[in-house]
């Protein structure tokens, strides 16, 4: 199983194509650690297209809740859209077949 836990996500309309693109991959579990926005406004549900019962199912997370995900995952992929100044940062690449090996795994 795979989920997607989205941090501080801004806009309505990023939670629905992210929604949408779940959908591509038969990703069902969208978790949303401390929202800026509602996962159920207009612009979310507009760009998620026939994905929407993934938003309603959609889990909202604080972020004491998000200290939990190392207990409850066995693998944890972590990404950012921030560009990291410090370049002595530890960088493992994660292919495809290393997701099969684990049975829980969180896009972060």
């Amino acid at each position: 199983m795979i989920s997607v836990i989205l941090v501080n996500p801004e806009t309505p309309g990023n939670i629905g194509f992210i929604a949408r693109a779940m959908a591509n991959f038969n990703i069902n579990d969208l978790i949303i650690v401390e929202p800026k926005c509602s996962h159920l406004e207009g612009e979310a549900v507009r760009n998620s297209m026939h994905s929407k019962g993934i938003l309603k199912s959609a889990k909202v997370w604080d972020y004491n809740t998000l200290s939990k995900i190392k207990e409850s995952y066995d693998l944890v992929i972590g990404t950012s859209s921030i560009v990291s100044r410090d370049y002595n940062i530890k960088r493992t690449p994660v292919f495809p077949w290393d997701l099969v090996i684990s049975k829980k795994t969180a896009i972060l």
